[in-house]
């Protein structure tokens, strides 16, 4: 039989950038006992002419690290997705995500074991655990962001090592941005929500630029009372007020580096106007009167409105935003959650965990807790984004969050198999003109026990195995599919796929 990496093709991978894709599929590893395959994905092209009809399970498919899940607690088919013949790239279709009769699967926050989802749906992604211990997201990418993903060198970046960590293919389409950014001169305007990382990013960028090894200041303008603002940006002369020091200010102090200016939603009006006029002459003027040339980057942040309507200065917008990049919530981006959870649980080394996720690949009770809390942390909207996700994970090492005792653990399939001869497996399979199902039934086999039997069994082909050669040969010789099928000793029904797949 033929290596795991070998299995079917049942859809063609992700176009190159120009294609006709209108959209695509993802499928992330959320969790997974060995902790280096989170956040782990897979592409699956979603052209209007292509119809889904696929199963994910333990040998299928092949992540972006070049292996597939290989958890033996879960089903070689385990998972089915299938979409109307139309394809998904219309918000009406529908996405068929079914549990396989004998797989422990686990779909969306209902736990069902068949699910349906419109277009709109699952652009926001469904959350689906297979056996106890794997997670997996599955969403819809829209072609704009997918083909930001495919002309990035982020597309198989996955970072965990810091609180930044990141797979989804959004922070990748913002990180191909921010780098062709970063190397300009252009001020930088980082919109999002708190919590979301601004000044992590505003910290890239200034890494990835020509000032990197230049001075970089932080201020942040909410915490800023207004009588010292203008000396904590531009410094003050000794003596411009009682017991007044002379202070250089952030932006002297950074002169040929970058400034950070976060929160400049909150920046008072008289503050913006005297910023107004640094940022369009490069000159500013300290508390007490000296005027003085400064050659700062700005990068400024924040999570409020800076619509004139709402009291910000349009022209300083105007100065501030050479580019604005939004940073998305972590809700809209949940393939993020698995990346910072892990790296929130492992790289903290000043606690004591109470429960150890690194035992989830030599213990499978451990795994099953840990899956469990990925499922349900997947499922949450996270207000505060990555800062309440970090707490979260803080309260659970130190067991202020209880996890239960004990969650039931997937049966490894094919255990109870029951001891059946190969000649017995092999006139049965005949006789049921390949079937699976129909061969498991008259065995009283459970279908994954089957097929582990049939891989082990020469005179057994199962369509994973044929090439494309050998299926062309085929009906080369026979007018009729079915008897192409009955020549290679598989079913019609499995055999169909392919010859969609070899049709396109």
């Amino acid at each position: 039989m033929k290596s795991a990496q070998q299995t079917q093709q049942p859809l063609r991978t992700v176009a190159a950038p120009g294609s006709s894709a209108a959209s695509a599929l993802r499928i992330t590893i959320l969790f997974h006992p060995e902790l280096e395959r989170i956040g782990q994905f897979y592409w699956l092209d979603l052209c209007e002419r292509t119809r889904i009809d696929v199963i994910v399970g333990r040998d299928w498919p092949i992540f972006s690290d070049g292996l597939p899940l290989q958890e033996r607690h879960v089903s070689r088919r385990a998972l089915h997705l299938e979409s109307g013949s139309s394809g998904l790239s219309n918000i009406g279709a529908a996405l068929r995500i079914c549990a396989e009769p004998d797989a422990d699967c686990r779909i969306g926050p209902a736990e069902a074991r068949r699910l349906e989802v419109d277009g709109a749906e699952l652009n926001q992604g469904i959350v689906v655990r297979l056996g106890h211990g794997v997670v997996l997201f599955i969403r819809s990418v829209a072609a704009a962001i997918l083909g930001q993903v495919l002309r990035s060198d982020h597309q198989s970046d996955i970072a965990v090592t810091s609180p930044l960590a990141l797979s989804s293919p959004d922070m990748m389409a913002l990180l191909a941005q921010l780098d062709q950014v970063a190397v300009s001169q252009l001020p930088v305007l980082l919109l999002g929500e708190s919590g979301v990382g601004k000044e992590l990013l505003a910290q890239r960028i200034h890494r990835q630029s020509q000032r990197a090894d230049k001075p970089w200041r932080v201020l942040n303008m909410a915490a800023l009372p207004e009588p010292l603002a203008v000396a904590e940006l531009f410094g003050n002369e000794r003596g411009a007020f009682t017991g007044a020091e002379k202070r250089l200010g952030a932006f002297r102090e950074a002169d040929g580096g970058s400034v950070f200016l976060d929160e400049i939603g909150d920046a008072p009006e008289v503050i913006q106007t005297q910023l107004l006029r640094a940022v369009a002459s490069g000159e500013i003027q300290t508390l007490g009167g000296t005027q003085y040339r400064v050659d700062v980057r700005l990068i400024a942040a924040t999570d409020q409105s800076v619509e004139s309507s709402d009291g910000f200065r349009s022209a300083l917008l105007n100065r501030l935003a050479g580019i604005a990049l939004r940073i998305p919530p972590l809700r809209d981006r949940r393939e993020d959650v698995g990346v910072q959870m892990r790296h929130f649980l492992t790289e903290r080394n000043d606690v004591e965990p109470v429960y150890p996720v690194l035992e989830s690949d030599k213990d499978p009770l451990v795994a099953a807790k840990w899956a469990r809390i990925f499922f349900d942390f997947a499922h949450r909207s996270w207000p505060g984004n990555t800062r309440e996700l970090e707490f979260a994970c803080a309260r659970l090492m130190l067991g202020v969050d209880k996890i239960p005792d004990h969650y039931a653990l997937a049966k490894t399939p094919d255990k109870q198999a029951i001891v059946v001869s190969n000649e017995r497996i092999v006139d049965v399979y005949k006789s049921c003109d390949f079937e699976v199902s129909r061969t498991a039934e008259a065995l009283k086999l459970s279908r994954t026990a089957l097929y582990r039997r049939l891989e082990e069994i020469p005179e057994c082909n199962l369509v994973s195995d044929l090439s494309d050669e050998e299926i062309g040969a085929a009906l080369s010789v026979h007018d009729s599919p079915r008897e192409a099928a009955r020549q290679l000793g598989v079913s019609l029904r499995a055999l169909k796929p392919r010859l969609r797949w070899l049709a396109n």
